[in-house]
């Protein structure tokens, strides 16, 4: 057997926490996507850091100029305007990765999630702003291009189908989730792991910060008598989302309508709710939390019980009365006093 040189293993131990201790914390924050982007890492080079926030905010550049449904340049936006069906359209690696994501949630969760709710989102969109809601006539016209099932992914090579005129696509339910991912592997490639991506509240998170056993991140909700409840979270290598009527609504003819849209349906959400999930990625927790908004808690449990890295924590508000629930394994996640 061959010895253990006792001096090589303190330089390496001595090497290692020497490490540990030049690696500082670096915060970097822009708007992006109609939000704030806040970006923190540790590094042991404070011009290496700037110069790698530079290229991280480029890349979520790139890819708003790739999902966006707001810019009629997008390729998004492209891709949706060619109004051809059953032509195989090549698109960005990005784009059709994107989408893929998008079909499994959509497959998994019945169709409730679902990108091609365009056609609903540009009639709420105008609804809005006019304060008038949509006629029954405009959404069952809408209701004809609406189905993930119309889009048809080639994975050998990289082309999009549309098997329906007229198909609108929406990532707004997937987009942050999937760029925080993004952001994450390019940090990553820059052998920098210990990093935390806070999109618009939503995290998603690699390795824990030095010394540390993760990250804390603050879970709060408002109660039916308007007070506000707050919880922590210590979670690494995992994302988490919130979604609901809490954070975007907007009153019509006395009734509240969130801005999640069953597919359904073709109308917001009025249901007072509140929804957040932990998953293993960004996409994953974003997409999630916007199907579990529409969803039965019996039809939340079926998923869960398939997918084990997926864990959610609940609240409605009905009248007077706040409810809450959570899977069996979310408070495994709640940092303890």
């Amino acid at each position: 057997m061959k010895k253990t040189n006792p001096f090589l293993l303190f330089v390496l131990l001595f090497f290692n926490n020497a490490i540990g201790q030049n690696l500082m914390r670096f915060s970097f924050s822009e708007v992006a996507m109609g939000t704030q982007l806040k970006i923190i890492f540790y590094a042991s080079d404070s011009l290496k850091a700037n110069d790698i926030s530079h290229a991280l905010f480029k890349k979520v550049k790139v890819l708003n100029a790739i999902f966006s449904d707001y810019d009629k340049n997008s390729e998004l936006m492209q891709l949706c305007n060619t109004y051809e069906t059953n032509k195989r359209v090549k698109v960005s690696n990005e784009l059709f990765d994107i989408l893929y994501q998008a079909s499994k949630i959509s497959i998994e969760s019945d169709g409730l999630f679902d990108v091609t709710v365009g056609p609903y989102t540009k009639l709420w969109r105008k609804a809005k702003k006019n304060q008038k809601l949509p006629t029954k006539q405009q959404l069952l016209q809408a209701k004809k291009a609406v189905d993930y099932n119309y889009i048809v992914l080639n994975h050998k090579n990289k082309t999009i189908t549309f098997k329906k005129y007229g198909v609108q696509i929406d990532l707004g339910g997937i987009a942050k989730g999937y760029t925080s991912d993004e952001v994450l592997k390019m940090l990553k490639n820059y052998n920098i792991n210990q990093a935390l991506i806070d999109f618009g509240g939503d995290i998603t998170a690699g390795d824990p910060p030095p010394n540390k056993k993760g990250w804390n991140v603050e879970l709060s909700y408002t109660n039916s008598l308007g007070r506000r409840i707050s919880k922590t979270l210590l979670i690494s290598n995992m994302s988490i989302a919130t979604s609901g009527d809490y954070f975007q609504q907007f009153s019509m003819d006395n009734i509240n309508y969130s801005h999640i849209i069953d597919p359904a349906t073709g109308l917001g959400i009025t249901k007072s709710i509140q929804v957040t999930v932990i998953a293993k990625s960004g996409t994953f927790a974003d997409g999630f939390a916007s199907a579990f908004s529409i969803m039965q808690e019996n039809d939340i449990e079926n998923i869960l019980k398939k997918n084990k890295d997926l864990h959610v924590f609940i609240t409605t508000i009905n009248y007077d009365s706040t409810k809450t629930w959570d899977s069996e394994l979310f408070n495994n996640y709640q940092l303890k006093n």
